[in-house]
């Protein structure tokens, strides 16, 4: 049984004797092609008369080349090849380092043979003229000098100053990672403390609507304690804009109003309760109670350029660890300075 030959066909014939699978007809050029004296196509055009059949190799080489050489071969050299210099028979330089390039190909070849299953498509190996991904980095205008933006370039090398940049990012981005957004983050919050919202009867403020910033995005509940109102905000952070790093989190703003005939006294045995003047109603005082207030180590929270503070957050895989201390902290720390508050309005209305 006589094969198809091409220009390429001397790798073939050389890879399937150098793998100990000699016929009749080439064992004798063994070990011309070990020492690498000459080459697969030298053998296949000056001594075998380019004619390539089923005496150049044993039995499992001709097994093999009847199932996959005719098929797949000239498919798998195109692949190997893509992007290097061809003469006009499609044949590429006859190199050893060619070869050998090949002959990894046809090897995993082989093993999916061997073990049954069928061809599926491969890799092509590296060359010096295969696609690369390139990194580079470039500070950025005024910013500090271990920041920068990162960029990168696919593809062959090009023509000397031709550009390669396709894409670029903030060297911050990849370090930190992309938040989710701001209506995700928030709902993330909420999950987290659902057992605290629900056990104090927080629900959704109908009078009010989710606060949008280039910032800040809260999601405004509200529920009532004897003698008054509480308001909390769920927020998600993201100042990155600003040059704060990592720029994004998540946070709490709480806000309290008591009956107006117990304002003046309400925060008396409270501490970290801060009085601020009502701008919807002037008459009455609110009570706030920053995050910093109340979170066990403040040193460890970042704050927005208008002074919002927040839970920082490196890396989205990082924010399943984040929400589980803030729901802790909520649960030891915030809760209980609640219930403080309440009482004392309630005493306050009784003085």
């Amino acid at each position: 049984m006589k094969y198809e030959t091409d220009a390429n066909s001397g790798f073939y014939l050389a890879w399937l004797i150098l793998k100990n699978h000699a016929g009749e007809r080439t064992a004798a050029f063994e070990d011309a092609l070990r020492a690498r004296s000459r080459s697969g196509r030298q053998v296949l055009n000056e001594d075998l008369g380019g004619v390539l059949d089923d005496d150049c190799f044993d039995g499992d080489g001709n097994l093999f080349t009847a199932t996959y050489y005719a098929d797949l071969f000239l498919a798998d050299v195109r692949r190997a090849f893509a992007g290097d210099d061809k003469d006009a028979d499609g044949a590429v330089a006859d190199r050893w380092e060619n070869h050998d390039r090949l002959a990894a190909m046809l090897d995993q070849r082989w093993k999916q043979w061997e073990a049954g299953h069928p061809f599926a498509p491969l890799m092509a190996p590296p060359s010096r003229s295969a696609p690369t991904l390139e990194l580079s980095l470039e500070p950025l205008d005024d910013a500090a000098p271990s920041e920068g933006r990162a960029s990168f370039a696919v593809g062959a090398a090009p023509p000397a100053g031709e550009p390669r940049e396709i894409l670029t990012a903030s060297t911050q981005a990849l370090l930190h990672g992309v938040p989710p957004l701001p209506d995700i983050l928030v709902d993330k919050v909420r999950q987290a403390l659902s057992r605290f919202l629900g056990f104090d009867g927080f629900a959704a403020d109908a009078a009010a609507r989710p606060l949008e910033s280039t910032v800040l995005y809260a999601l405004p509940l509200t529920a009532e304690f004897p003698g008054g109102r509480h308001w909390l905000e769920l927020l998600s952070v993201d100042d990155r804009p600003s040059g704060a790093r990592p720029g994004w989190g998540v946070s709490l703003r709480l806000r309290s109003r008591p009956d107006k005939a117990i304002a003046a006294d309400a925060a008396v045995n409270a501490p970290g309760w801060q009085r601020e003047a009502d701008p919807e109603q002037p008459d009455q005082e609110l009570f706030r109670l920053p995050l910093e207030q109340w979170w066990s180590e403040p040193e460890a929270l970042a704050r927005t350029g208008d002074g919002t503070a927040y839970v920082p957050v490196n890396h989205p895989n990082d924010l399943d660890a984040a929400l589980e201390n803030l729901r802790t902290q909520v649960q030891s720390k915030l809760r209980p300075s609640m219930r403080a508050f309440e009482i004392a309005v309630v005493r306050a209305g009784k003085g």
